[in-house]
């Protein structure tokens, strides 16, 4: 939450120590300029994806963070590659492997 806090207060133009992370971000003041800004570098640091709507719905810093948690999560648990066997029948080769 601390890398989000500190984006955000770079993106706002105040400190971090100002942020409150359960207050939602338009209410902060944070504008769609600024919130294209931070998905795109959110986007390009994290390599993760938060809808612009999220940030203009009401998403508090600590919604953001657990929004930027899930995806992380979800991004090293898709990456993962398969666990692959064989095995071997009389007629056929077959491989099995997980998902």
């Amino acid at each position: 939450m601390n890398y989000l806090r500190e984006q955000i207060a770079i993106a706002l133009g105040i400190s971090s120590s100002e942020l409150n992370v359960e207050e939602p971000l338009n209410q902060m003041g944070l504008e769609s300029l600024m919130v294209v800004e931070l998905r795109n570098r959110l986007r390009a640091e994290l390599e993760i994806n938060i809808a612009i709507a999220n940030f203009l719905d009401g998403v508090s810093v600590r919604g953001l963070s657990e929004l930027v948690s899930a995806q992380i999560l979800d991004v090293k648990f898709i990456s993962q590659p398969p666990v692959l066997s064989t095995v071997t029948s009389n007629q056929n080769n077959w491989i099995e492997g997980e998902i």
